[in-house]
Formats: C-alpha cells, sequence, structure tokens
C-alpha cells in the first residue's frame, strides 16, 4: 500500500466569513494550510507552520485546503525522554 494524504477542502462562497468544524486528522497527524486563495500571493500554495484546531475560519469567496501531515513534534517529544 502506498503512502495516503489527508485533505480536507473548505469551500466558502458566501460574502461572509464562515466557521467550518474540520474532522480529527489520523493518529500522528496535524492539519496544515496548503492553499488559501484569500492570499493574494505565491505563499498561499505553501504549507504554513500554523496546526489548525478543530474549526477554520474562512474569508468570503474562498478555498482553503488542508493536508494532513506527520506531526513532527510528537516525535521530538518523544525523543526527549
Amino acid at each position: 500500500e502506498g503512502a495516503r494524504d489527508d485533505i480536507f477542502i473548505a469551500y466558502n462562497m458566501h460574502w461572509e466569513e464562515q466557521k467550518f468544524d474540520i474532522p480529527t486528522p489520523r493518529p500522528g497527524r496535524v492539519w496544515k494550510v496548503y492553499i488559501d486563495t484569500s492570499k493574494n500571493t505565491t505563499e498561499s500554495f505553501a504549507l504554513k507552520e500554523g496546526i489548525l484546531e478543530r474549526s477554520l475560519l474562512v474569508s468570503p469567496r474562498t478555498t482553503v485546503v488542508l493536508v494532513g501531515v506527520l506531526d513532527e513534534s510528537a516525535g521530538k517529544s518523544k525523543k526527549r525522554r
């Protein structure tokens, strides 16, 4: 079996900011923003450092793509013990 990516896409076509509840990622993974079309730069197409909680505020007329990536902080805390 090949590696699987967890992906969550939030579409907000409304003219007001909307809150989305996001699912819990698989064990050992965290959600990170991969694409945010409200950002008018190429920076919106790279993984952001911010780890997301259980909800996401999406700007008006915006699409946000989240990717479940390995939680590197979990590995660091295990190594310190």
